[in-house]
């Protein structure tokens, strides 16, 4: 089973419904609705690799698990708050700070890019979930 299959399949236990809609501007969304039922959007034609997937399906785990969700009138000061909550979700939760220093020690890895081949997320959301250790780590 591969990590998205795993991925989906604890979104489905999770009662998170995941739709394949092409979106406009984004490559992923998820919202929760006025029962509380989540559900990610994903826009396939706009995920170029498996690792664009994960990350999106990791991130807005992320969003569900946390219930942080807005809309476009929400405060960029907000938004980016929920962004930081979703994100350290999968911080805590799915590439902790023991498996990263796990990698380092048994694989040898020294660089970004390869933490994030080894985890199969995009450099960029590596480099962000790094810094979150970071900021948890210094703030113990």
């Amino acid at each position: 089973m591969t990590d998205i299959e795993v991925i989906l399949d604890e979104l489905e236990e999770s009662g998170i419904d995941i739709f394949n809609i092409g979106l406009k501007k984004l490559k992923a969304a998820s919202v929760c609705d006025e029962d509380g039922d989540c559900s990610i959007s994903i826009d396939e034609a706009k995920l170029n690799t498996s690792a664009e997937r994960k990350t999106a399906l990791l991130h807005e785990q992320g969003h569900c698990e946390t219930h942080t969700f807005y809309n476009t009138l929400t405060p960029f000061e907000r938004v980016e708050r929920l962004e930081y909550r979703a994100d350290k979700y999968v911080a805590e939760n799915k590439i902790t700070k023991y498996m990263i220093v796990r990698a380092a020690r048994n694989e040898g890895f020294v660089d970004v890019w390869e933490f994030a081949e080894y985890f199969g997320v995009t450099v960029e959301y590596m480099k962000r979930l790094m810094w979150i250790h970071f900021q948890m780590e210094f703030m113990e």
